[in-house]
């Protein structure tokens, strides 16, 4: 059982920082699964943010893309292949327990008014400081449908700034495609 903070390398308009928790169980040294909750922090990126002051475009409108719903959390449990598990040494002195793991799953992801099934990819490593005590890296690429709030459906559904907030109904789907990056430490019971 752990928990991480990461960044969503890949999300330009909204605040790309989150936190998950995770939980693992080995069936064998190898084969495992692995399931994740990802808690999304809300607001605006700084793009998304200079995008609903109008300080990027060169029209007098403005972008708000807090109007449209974005990511809340999602949950993925995934398949855990062990790769390598053995020694790193570190310096002549210290030698540490390292895991190097691939993972591959299905799961859902949340905005708030509606819910998307989706995939993941990814790879990771655990780096043991003690027999139940590890730090974790995981990169995983997510992807999944969702509402495009850059491509609303009709043109009287624009994002100026100021207005009420609009439901996915209102928006064209897209895939998206986001590279998750996080650390954190496990605990192994």
């Amino acid at each position: 059982m752990g928990s991480s903070v990461g960044l969503n390398m890949t999300e330009a308009l909204y605040n790309n920082i989150f936190w998950n928790l995770n939980a693992s169980y080995h069936f064998t040294e190898v084969h495992g699964i692995n399931v994740v909750a990802n808690m999304m922090l809300p607001g605006l990126s700084k793009n998304g943010q200079a995008l609903k002051d109008g300080k990027i475009q060169k029209s007098n409108l403005t972008f708000d893309p807090s109007r449209a719903p974005s990511s809340t959390y999602s949950l993925f449990g995934n398949y855990q292949l062990v790769a390598y598990y053995g020694k790193i040494s570190l310096t002549k002195q210290l030698v540490m327990n390292l895991s190097l793991y691939g993972l591959a799953g299905l799961g859902v992801v949340s905005f708030g008014d509606s819910t998307s099934i989706g995939m993941d990819v990814g790879f990771g490593q655990k780096l043991y400081f003690t027999k139940n005590l590890a730090l974790r890296f995981d990169m995983s690429v997510y992807v999944y449908p969702g509402p495009d709030p850059t491509a609303p459906k009709t043109p009287n559904k624009l994002l100026l700034t100021g207005g009420e907030k609009l439901g996915s109904s209102d928006f064209e789907q897209t895939v998206y495609s986001h590279v998750f990056l996080s650390f954190g430490l496990v605990y192994l019971l």
